[in-house]
C-alpha cells in the first residue's frame, strides 16, 4: 500500500533490475523482485532448506537493526501499517534519532523480540507464486546449493 510498493508492483523495472531483487520474508508473496523462503511444510528437500537458511542468515543485520530501534523508539511496535503518510516520516525520525544516540555512545538498548508468527500473513501459499518468481528462487536454490 506504500508508494514504493505501488512502484515496485508496476514499475518494477525502473527500481529493481531483472537481475537484482530484495529479500522478503514470508508475511509477503514471492516475485520475481522479492524473493521469499520456501514454505516449510515438512517436505522441503536440502536445496531448499539451504536456500532458507541463506535467504535468513542474509536478512538477519537488518531484522538485528529493526529489534534495535523497535526496544529503543516504543512507537515503532505500535504504529498503524495502514497510515502510509505517516509510517516513512516515523520511522526516518525514529532512524535519525537513532544515529544520534549510537554517535553519542548510546549504546545501551534492549533489543525488540517479535513473535516468531508476527510478520506472518495468512493465506499465502506457494501455490499462488508468481511464475518468474518461483523460477528465479528455485535457480539460485540451485547455484547456492
Amino acid at each position: 500500500m506504500s508508494p514504493l510498493g505501488k512502484k515496485l508492483n508496476h514499475n518494477i523495472h525502473d527500481l529493481v533490475p531483472s537481475d537484482y531483487h530484495l529479500l522478503g520474508d514470508s508475511a509477503y508473496s514471492n516475485a520475481s523482485h522479492l524473493l521469499t523462503p520456501y514454505k516449510d511444510n515438512g517436505h522441503l528437500s536440502r536445496k531448499q532448506k539451504n536456500y532458507n537458511y541463506k535467504h535468513s542468515a542474509t536478512r538477519v543485520a537488518i531484522e538485528q537493526a529493526y529489534g534495535l530501534l523497535k526496544g529503543r523508539f516504543r512507537i515503532l511496535r505500535y504504529v498503524n501499517i495502514y497510515d502510509t503518510k505517516v509510517i516513512p516520516s516515523v520511522i526516518i525520525s525514529c532512524c535519525v534519532l537513532h544515529n544520534i544516540c549510537v554517535d553519542a555512545n548510546d549504546l545501551d538498548v534492549e533489543p525488540y523480540q517479535e513473535d516468531a508468527d508476527a510478520n506472518v500473513a495468512v493465506g499465502i501459499n506457494d501455490r499462488n507464486l508468481d511464475t518468474k518468481g518461483r523460477i528465479k528462487r528455485d535457480d539460485i536454490a540451485e547455484i547456492i546449493n
